[in-house]
């Protein structure tokens, strides 16, 4: 009984601390946190541009499920929650959208590469 006794005021301050640091997981300064598991096709539509060490890479959605990449290549697209599919030739390229907002998208590849684009 006494050993009980002595972990009460321990595990007060490890419940406290919990508390606090569960609290304090939310945004600064009120920014909105996005809940990815139901990205808006409205945020997507538009051009998107990141670029690597040698290239600038765009892509153009369009509010019928079709996009250009590269301002050349013609492509199909489909959105489901937060997964992107876009297909093109025939290859299927699925990404994750981990952000969005109106002008950036982090995108994470099935290899876990991600890439930054922002809206045009």
């Amino acid at each position: 009984m006494s050993i009980l006794k002595s972990a009460k005021p321990h595990l007060l301050t490890l419940l406290t601390i919990s508390f606090f640091f569960l609290s304090s997981c939310s945004s600064e300064d009120g920014e909105q946190v996005l809940d990815n598991s139901n990205v808006s096709r409205e945020l997507l539509i538009g051009t998107w541009e990141t670029s690597t060490e040698t290239v600038l890479i765009t892509y153009t959605f369009n509010d019928d499920g079709t996009g250009i990449k590269f301002g050349r290549d013609n492509y199909t697209w489909r959105l489901d929650t937060n997964v992107l599919t876009i297909t093109r030739n025939g290859r299927k390229d699925i990404s994750q959208i981990i952000e969005i907002d109106n002008q950036t998208m982090l995108l994470q590849d099935a290899n876990g590469g991600r890439a930054e684009f922002t809206k045009q």
